[in-house]
């Protein structure tokens, strides 16, 4: 006789209490207790009202948080200057070199269009120019290897500016889930731990920016103007030595007013590179430290998953259906 076990693909003939209960069947496959069918089929009810609460707060989860939007106010009335506080140090930094996402405003895409191709002209400025003294006027290795090691702070500058712009409706995206979160914000213990990680990140920002700015200050202002004037007795020519050479097929950089000129030019370059580099870790930082925060709230839920919190009237599965739109938002 053909015999049926537990997982064959004929378990939805053979159901798992039908089967257990089939003196049939006891000896091939378990010898189960009525404690264990009963605690098997409270086991399976609980299982089935989880995937219930879960499906429900799947499809009500962007939903309700599209409609706060709609409401008469937001959740938390200081979100404004908590917000601020949040981000204020992220717009300033990135809207000197034009990468913090726009709004609907043509003078604003005008001003910034304007900005992005200043930038690029002044980081090709700097880098052409010496990519081609490396390449005509160097004749040894190592001194090739300096210079070029140089330049690739430069060119990885352009390519992480190049991100920057073209991920401008991703970077949208995220910060306006990060506004939406701060209105969101429904208790204080919340608000606190999500200032505690914002004020974390802004420290991560305020050291990025004093190392970045602090070696902007000491390689293209106190070196070149601590050096000594090179005198040339044959051509009768006084100069200050470049940061980054120019060639003499280009140009010759060692008269006046065209040295002064490709100082100022190199200046703003390495100023727009280092703000470049300080826009990007400054940008990470921003989404790490607010993930982190939302993630401690999310803790926070679960600790009041059973108990809830004072003076608020909800049940058990509202809290759950809660967590669970937290947790899918978080990894969104």
């Amino acid at each position: 006789m053909k015999h049926h076990v537990l997982f064959s693909d004929n378990r939805a003939k053979f159901p798992l209490i039908k089967s257990l209960r089939n003196p049939f069947f006891l000896p091939w496959i378990y010898k189960v207790t009525q404690a264990q069918i009963m605690s098997m089929t409270s086991l399976k009810l609980y299982y089935c009202q989880y995937i219930s609460i879960t499906r429900t707060a799947i499809m009500e989860s962007l939903p309700r948080y599209r409609v706060v939007h709609n409401k008469s106010g937001p959740y938390n009335q200081n979100y404004k200057n908590d917000l601020r506080i949040n981000l204020q140090l992220n717009v300033w930094i990135m809207k000197i070199i034009g990468t913090w996402p726009l709004t609907h405003s043509s003078v604003e895409m005008l001003w910034y269009r304007m900005l992005n191709v200043i930038c690029y002209i002044l980081l090709a400025l700097l880098l052409i120019p010496s990519g081609v003294y490396i390449v005509l006027e160097i004749k040894d290795f190592y001194n090739q290897l300096k210079l070029g090691s140089a330049l690739t702070f430069f060119f990885m500058a352009v390519l992480k500016y190049c991100a920057l712009l073209l991920r401008e409706n991703d970077i949208r995206k995220c910060v306006d889930y990060i506004k939406s979160d701060w209105r969101n914000v429904r208790y204080m213990d919340e608000r606190r731990i999500m200032l505690q990680n914002a004020n974390f990140g802004r420290r991560l920002i305020v050291i990025c920016s004093v190392l970045m700015y602090g070696g902007v200050t000491f390689y293209f202002v106190a070196v070149p103007l601590t050096r000594a004037k090179i005198k040339e007795e044959d051509t009768n020519l006084t100069y200050r030595r470049l940061v980054f050479p120019v060639p003499s097929v280009i140009v010759d950089a060692r008269r006046s007013p065209v040295n002064e000129i490709f100082y100022f030019i190199q200046l703003f370059a390495g100023f727009i590179a280092h703000n470049i580099t300080v826009a990007a870790c400054s940008l990470a930082a921003l989404l790490a430290m607010h993930a982190c925060g939302q993630l401690q709230v999310l803790m926070s839920w679960i600790n009041h998953l059973v108990d809830g919190r004072e003076g608020v009237n909800d049940t058990t599965n509202e809290r759950l259906a809660k967590i669970i739109q937290l947790h899918m938002r978080i990894l969104k």
